[in-house]
């Protein structure tokens, strides 16, 4: 599902500003990286969706890796429907530029101490997006379980403490990456309309 660009101009504002930091810092003499997941070695992100529908649950799974000190990440992404058919992988290779806004609309995507709740407004529409940042010794995850195009609010986990982000600029942040993805690809595997019987 594709996030519109509707965040307002502050908050573009801010995320442009962001981007505007340079190429991510290198090890020190020790060989330690930094141990900020937002600027991690790894992403992961599962985008989940079930339904009352035959043709789900549907789950396309991604693992992307930095390439060299660099923004840039390059992996695979995987579809799985019904937990039977399957689709990919797929290389997916996703260019600095779009990273680092993706990264950085992480980085400062507003965020509270408190109890997550999904929005859920409708039924026969359950979604979850999962995008897990994965440094050498740090790790950040976004997940959000609610409905409509922002995904509001999110659970946020960063080094074991939980926040809630009540925010559209994860979902902003993720609309820069989503071209990459190849996600139209792999949705062509998707069998609508079948029996339940058919998918076993």
């Amino acid at each position: 599902m594709t996030f519109p660009r509707r965040t307002n101009l502050l908050a573009m504002m801010v995320i442009v500003a962001a981007c505007g930091r340079s190429a991510p810092r290198q090890a020190d003499a020790d060989g330690a990286r930094d141990a900020s997941p937002f600027e991690p070695r790894v992403v992961e992100i599962r985008d989940y969706w079930m339904g009352l529908e035959p043709q789900g649950p549907i789950e396309a799974v991604y693992h992307l890796e930095r390439q060299g000190i660099t923004f840039a990440f390059a992996g695979t992404g995987e579809l799985t429907q019904a937990r039977r058919r399957h689709a990919g992988p797929l290389r997916i290779a996703i260019p600095g530029t779009a990273m680092r806004a993706f990264l950085r609309g992480l980085e400062v995507a507003p965020r509270a101490p408190g109890r997550y709740e999904p929005r859920i407004e409708h039924t026969d529409d359950y979604p979850e997006l999962t995008i897990r940042l994965r440094a050498d010794t740090a790790v950040a995850e976004f997940y959000s379980a609610s409905q409509g195009n922002d995904r509001r609010p999110w659970r946020v986990t960063i080094g074991g403490r939980e926040y809630v982000s009540d925010s559209a600029i994860p979902a902003e942040a993720f609309s820069y990456i989503q071209p990459y993805l190849r996600r139209a690809e792999l949705d062509r595997h998707i069998v609508y309309n079948v029996p339940a019987a058919a998918s076993k």
